[in-house]
């Protein structure tokens, strides 16, 4: 198992819907393998494909409703 699965799970859940541009889907492992939106899915992505400011933004909101 992907041992950054449980983020790229939060991520995906968060960002990676279908009314979010697409310009922040991640690139897949396997190129040939189509993007899908279903966080069951997240073994087939890599957490250095997101961009790193997009999961810092993730970082602040997550804190923000935590306070």
């Amino acid at each position: 198992m992907n041992p950054s699965r449980g983020k790229l799970v939060a991520l995906l859940r968060k960002y990676f819907r279908s009314n979010r541009p697409k310009a922040v889907m991640p690139i897949t492992r396997n190129p040939k393998r189509p993007c899908h939106l279903s966080p069951r899915l997240t073994r087939s992505y890599d957490i250095t494909t997101i961009a790193p400011e997009l999961y810092q933004k993730y970082i602040q909101d997550h804190r923000q409703r935590v306070k």
